[in-house]
């Protein structure tokens, strides 16, 4: 999230940006809810606990 409006954006809501090393689903394919496993690399000053949720946040729709 780098560049124009969408630092102002970011720091307006206290997001951060993380990279996506692993992902898989967790459930079978056409499952109505289908949940997905996700490893994030956090920076040095990002504390998040084991069983927090990730909100989805697609840039474009």
């Amino acid at each position: 999230m780098r560049g124009g409006p969408l630092d102002a954006l970011a720091q307006r809501h206290g997001l951060t940006s993380m990279t996506v090393t692993e992902t898989h689903h967790l459930t079978a394919p056409g499952r109505p809810r289908p949940k997905r496993f996700l490893r994030l690399a956090l920076s040095a000053q990002i504390r998040m606990a084991a069983g927090r949720y990730v909100e989805d946040v697609y840039a474009g729709g």
